[in-house]
């Protein structure tokens, strides 16, 4: 459904090192995995960044490269030994800082031999972890879901659940333990993406309702596929909506479908095996018949939905043709599934009646499957959202800010890009006279 923000009922994709999940890339609200990002047109966040990853591993090295790792920036210090931490960096426009959300060293996997620890002590090193790593607002909605052994490592994972509900798409937090020495090889903490008092969870359609039509959508689109009883009807949340979830299996093949329910409308989608999910009904107590009272979205969030759908450009064509113009232009790309994104819409809509003369302003959603809207996320290399590009008159990217900045910081950046000269032309000096 996003672009650094996808669909938020895929699977989990990225598999390293012979099986062992390491930073497992979520096609999710702030999914997905961009190797070696460019931070240089935000200096000051690319600064930001690098300070606070060498303060984490008590170093002055500087990093080799930078990656995109499920909407934060991956710090490699070391990418042929997999040293490397993980940053968030869109809170840096309202708060001024950057955290730390990760931290991996490949040097520290299993490399054979007998585990020597038990489950119970290497989940102890991972609570240890969890407590020192994890701010007491976030560790409050993060909950045990499970320990599991694999290529002779621990993985302690905790998720996010707001009432008592689990919120799919990597609003996780895991931690990798060696079973042999007991050093923790990984952690990352997932980005949460709306706040608790921003999801619904209020229901109109009952569970019997739901299976009901999940297995009548099933059936239309093949009929070699069952409801699978090992995984009960599970009530999830994706995004700031309640889902019922449930897995179909295969007659004939050992394929999976995973089939929510929307809890509000009742409307069915379809997606390939969700193996997330799986791990989640599989542990779930809940039922999903239970009754919500209360808990409504904020109404103004359905009503930034529609500005941003209204207010999006429909032919990206528009802004490329802006930039070749050699017009001072802003490009906000933002998507309705992201809550930081919609907070920004109110920022822009203020911004186009008060923006300078001469500057051209656009509002770009990436999940505008097109041609030029995949270019535009091509050349300015956009790998979360929110972003915010500011284009000179050259056609050049000169300044990038990601995610929530305010009205007063954006006007300061538009008034820098109007001082911006055409091509051949001498820079204007407004401190000396004409």
């Amino acid at each position: 459904m996003s672009n650094g923000r996808k669909n938020p009922l895929s699977l989990r994709f990225v598999f390293l090192m012979g099986g062992l999940l390491l930073w497992a890339a979520e096609a999710t609200a702030h999914g997905g995995f961009d190797e070696s990002i460019d931070l240089s047109a935000s200096p000051d966040l690319e600064a930001a960044v690098v300070r606070t990853a060498q303060q984490y591993l008590g170093t002055t090295r500087l990093p080799e490269s930078f990656d995109s790792v499920n909407g934060k920036v991956g710090v490699n210090f070391d990418r042929a030994a997999g040293l490397a931490v993980l940053v968030d960096v869109l809170d840096f426009g309202r708060q001024g800082r950057v955290r730390v959300f990760g931290f991996k060293d490949e040097r520290r996997v299993p490399k054979g031999g007998k585990v020597r620890i038990a489950g119970v002590e290497a989940n102890a090193v991972a609570r240890k972890v969890f407590e020192r790593e994890v701010d007491q607002k976030m560790r409050a909605e993060l909950h045990p879901l499970s320990v599991r052994l694999q290529a002779g490592m621990y993985v302690s994972k905790w998720i996010r659940k707001t009432r008592g509900v689990p919120v799919l798409g990597n609003e996780t937090f895991e931690v990798g333990v060696n079973g042999i020495t007991g050093e923790v090889v990984y952690w990352e903490l997932g980005l949460f993406d709306f706040p608790a008092d921003a999801i619904d969870l209020r229901l109109n359609i009952k569970v019997e309702e739901a299976r009901r039509r999940a297995a009548k959508a099933v059936l239309e689109r093949s009929s070699r596929y069952r409801l699978l009883a090992a995984y009960p009807v599970t009530l999830v949340v994706h995004g700031r909506e309640p889902y019922y979830g449930m897995v179909f299996a295969s007659d004939k093949s050992r394929d999976r479908l995973y089939v929510a329910v929307d809890g509000h409308t009742g409307e069915v989608k379809i997606a390939p095996r969700n193996e997330e999910f799986e791990e989640v009904a599989r542990a779930s107590r809940h039922r999903p018949n239970k009754t919500f009272s209360g808990g409504k979205a904020p109404g103004s969030l359905g009503d930034l939905a529609l500005r941003l759908d209204r207010l999006a450009v429909r032919d990206a064509r528009v802004v490329i043709e802006s930039t070749r113009a050699g017009r001072p232009t802003l490009i906000l790309f933002a998507d309705r599934h992201c809550y930081t994104c919609l907070r920004m819409i109110e920022v822009f809509a203020n911004l186009r009646e008060r923006a300078p003369q001469g500057a051209a302003l656009f509002l770009v959603d990436p999940q505008r499957a097109d041609p030029a809207t995949a270019l535009l996320l091509t050349r300015y290399r956009v790998w979360v959202t929110p972003t915010t590009v500011f284009v000179d008159r050259t056609g050049r990217a000169v300044r990038t800010l990601h995610g929530y900045y305010a009205l007063p910081a954006l006007l300061q950046e538009l008034g820098s890009l109007l001082l911006t000269p055409r091509a051949g032309e001498p820079r204007h000096d407004s401190s000396r006279p004409d």
